[in-house]
């Protein structure tokens, strides 16, 4: 048809060229999408390991509490389940250092906020250690 002074685009290149480039243009969204996904799994692995790590110094903590009320056994491992299930009230730390500090203070134990901060921050370094090396 080339002849007749129809153009056929097909016949000059250009459809090879015009496939190439979407063939890129395929293979860098591909590239895209999987960077964007690789991110996506990597927060939510990060968000993973904090969970995991918050709760089991919420655990650790509690077992600190329940030793300094006099509790043991049973009765220490309920209520440091009890300051793990404390966490899920609110948004951060607060409500489990409300209840900790609540607790510690109605058994008569005197303790000031700061020091139970401080205990909570070392024992998620220690725990945080933990799980790097697991």
């Amino acid at each position: 048809m080339q002849g007749m002074g129809v153009y056929d685009w097909r016949d000059n290149g250009c459809h090879r060229l015009l496939t190439l480039a979407l063939e890129m243009e395929k293979d860098r969204m591909t590239g895209f999408d999987e960077r964007e996904q690789s991110f996506e799994a990597r927060f939510a692995h990060d968000q993973t390991l904090r969970f995991r790590a918050i709760a089991k110094r919420n655990h650790r903590l509690g077992h600190w509490a329940a030793e300094r009320m006099g509790l043991s056994g049973e009765d220490a491992e309920n209520y440091a389940k009890d300051v793990v299930k404390a966490d899920f009230e609110e948004v951060g730390d607060q409500d489990v250092l409300r209840k900790v500090l609540g607790d510690l203070t109605g058994h008569g134990v005197e303790i000031e906020e700061a020091e139970v901060r401080t205990l909570m921050d070392q024992f998620l370094a220690e725990v945080a250690a933990e799980l790097d090396a697991s």
